[in-house]
This record gives C-alpha cells, sequence and structure tokens, in this order.
C-alpha cells in the first residue's frame, strides 16, 4: 500500500512556497550581482495578472453568450436529482448555490470560473447532460464543485504570477543587456544579464509545468 499524501491544503502550500521560492533566489540573484531595478517588470507582470483575474470572469460571461448558444438557467430547471445534488453539496461545504448555465450543444462539457465561492458559475452542456448517468453526471458536478471549495480561481491566479513575472525579469534582464554599450564598466554587467534571463526564461518554462 502506498503512503497517504498529506492534506490538499498542506500540498499546495507546498507548491506555492516552491514557487516563490523560485522567485525570490532569481531576485537574489538580481540584487546580489546586479543591483538591477526591476520593479517595472514586476509592477507589470502583477498588475496583469489582477486585472485578468478581475474582468476574466465578465468576459468569460460575454464570449459564452456571443460565441455559444448558452443561457443562464435558474436551479429549477436543472434535473431534479442533480438540483438536489448541488444544493446538498453546497450546504455541506458551506458555500452559495453557484449561478449556473446551459451550452447548448451535445458535446458532453462541464467547467466553473469566477473569482471566489460567492460568485462561481457551473457551466455545464446539453451533451453532459444527456450522455451521463445520474451518478456519472454528479461526479462530475462533484469535481468542478470542488474547484469552487477550493478556491481554486485564486490560487491558479496566485501560482500564474510567478511564471508571468519569471518571464518579465527574462524580458527585461535581456533588453538591458541589448542597450549596454560603451565602457568597459557597462560591458562587465552585459554577460552576467544575459545569464541571469536565461536562467529566468528556463525557470519560467519549469514553474509553467508546475502550475
Amino acid at each position: 500500500a502506498l503512503p497517504s499524501l498529506p492534506s490538499l491544503g498542506i500540498r499546495s502550500l507546498a507548491v506555492m512556497a516552491s514557487l516563490y521560492g523560485v522567485l525570490a533566489a532569481v531576485c537574489f540573484l538580481i540584487v546580489a550581482f546586479m543591483n538591477f531595478p526591476l520593479g517595472y517588470a514586476f509592477l507589470g507582470a502583477a498588475f496583469g495578472i489582477f486585472f485578468n483575474f478581475l474582468i476574466g470572469p465578465f468576459m468569460l460571461d460575454l464570449s459564452l453568450r456571443w460565441v455559444h448558444r448558452f443561457r443562464w438557467v435558474e436551479p429549477s430547471e436543472l434535473p431534479p436529482h442533480l438540483r438536489e445534488f448541488i444544493n446538498k453539496t453546497c450546504i455541506k461545504e458551506g458555500i452559495p448555490f453557484p449561478r449556473c448555465g446551459i451550452i447548448d450543444d451535445s458535446n458532453p462539457n462541464a467547467f466553473t470560473y469566477g473569482h471566489v465561492p460567492n460568485n462561481a458559475r457551473l457551466v455545464l452542456s446539453r451533451g453532459v447532460i444527456e450522455i451521463l448517468t445520474p451518478e456519472e453526471l454528479e461526479a462530475v458536478i462533484g469535481h468542478e464543485i470542488g474547484h469552487i471549495v477550493h478556491w481554486d480561481m485564486l490560487v491558479m491566479t496566485l501560482a500564474m504570477l510567478v511564471p508571468m513575472l519569471l518571464y518579465g525579469i527574462y524580458r527585461a534582464c535581456l533588453r538591458s543587456a541589448d542597450r549596454i554599450s560603451g565602457s568597459k564598466e557597462a560591458e562587465r554587467i552585459k554577460l552576467p544579464l544575459i545569464v541571469i534571463g536565461m536562467i529566468a526564461l528556463v525557470l519560467h518554462f519549469i514553474t509553467e509545468y508546475v502550475v
């Protein structure tokens, strides 16, 4: 028998700590060897992530209406067994009943999005309702509610900040290296800038995979 893993919360914190530890190590390199200000890169990436997180659900609301045959539905319009399952699960987990929508498409699909559990959206396709048995459908919806319960929307936003910041560091370092010319003192810091930038790029791909 395999040993049991720690709780999901502990594992998530460990992964998040490793991601930000990598970011901190790159920042330490910059401060220790270059004394290079990267405030604009950090602020730009952080603002981009925050802005995307802020407006992302509303943009997805609009795109669902424009691109798909989509409509929001009242809980009473869901299959009775599914409505009862969602209601019972939400009460058990202490979250509100999510806003539900249906895409009029025969391809089976289900997903959730939003900011926090209080404004989470749960979207189903007509196909996933028609094709799956009641037990299978409840399993799929249980998985989606799990994303809401564990605040995955917020967690993933914080996690995605790390690879974006690392990519910003890579671009900033290489742009600065390109602008360096002239004195030997200036040329002396060109190679370390390129090396730190390439390290940041490699770590960008690694942390993207971790995310």
